[in-house]
């Protein structure tokens, strides 16, 4: 979401010269005439690229060409999170501190109707107070693309539920001593992927 603008130069041949460029991130773009590279990264955009540019002069009758690759790094804008709330789409979060005895009567972090999303929790812990078996420490409901990673999960009814929720990831999460499931994948929730679970003293581990 942050504005990039850089020229590209070339000297010798004939004014003026014509640009393009290929391997761009979404959301860029090369001026013809000036060799501006400039515009703002599409969200989910974040990535390593290889950007191929090619300059043309005027030399009549036979023009001169020549080209180049650039590396471009788009890097991710995260947000810092402290405590519970909703998560909204084409976002990145990273949580800063741990949560504790957070009420478990609702939900920690709502995902509800959303898409691409990354949490990282940094290995920090999100903990309720085991009052309520349906309370989550994050629900993910009608949602996709959603990677949380590096999270604690204990002490609520649910750790982490997928309800109706598709393609997202789940990654290097403990979920211990929630008082009914660790991870719920229910209802209806497919192609999901789970990677680094640590699920212990809970009624049931994971529930599919």
């Amino acid at each position: 979401g942050v504005a990039y603008s850089n020229a590209v130069a070339a000297t010798g041949g004939t004014l003026p010269y014509a640009w393009s460029a290929s391997g761009l991130p979404a959301g860029l773009s090369i001026n013809s005439g000036t060799g501006l590279i400039s515009g703002t990264p599409s969200a989910g955009s974040a990535g390593n690229y290889s950007v191929f540019v090619s300059v043309t002069d005027s030399t009549a009758p036979t023009i001169q060409n020549a080209n180049k690759t650039f590396a471009l790094t788009v890097e991710r804008v995260w947000i810092d999170v402290n405590s519970c709330r909703n998560l909204y789409s084409n976002n990145n979060y990273r949580l800063t501190q741990d949560i504790i005895n957070f009420s478990s009567l609702i939900d920690c972090f709502t995902i509800n109707t959303q898409q691409n999303i990354n949490f990282d929790c940094n290995g920090h812990t999100v903990d309720g107070t085991d009052e309520n078996d349906y309370s989550r420490g994050f629900l993910l409901y009608y949602s996709s693309n959603v990677n949380i990673r590096d999270c604690i999960i204990t002490d609520f009814g649910r750790g982490i539920q997928l309800d109706h929720s598709d393609n997202n990831r789940l990654e290097g999460i403990t979920a211990n001593s929630n008082g009914h499931y660790g991870i719920k994948l229910f209802p209806s929730s497919s192609n999901n992927v789970l990677s680094g679970i640590t699920a212990n003293s809970n009624w049931n581990g994971i529930g599919i």
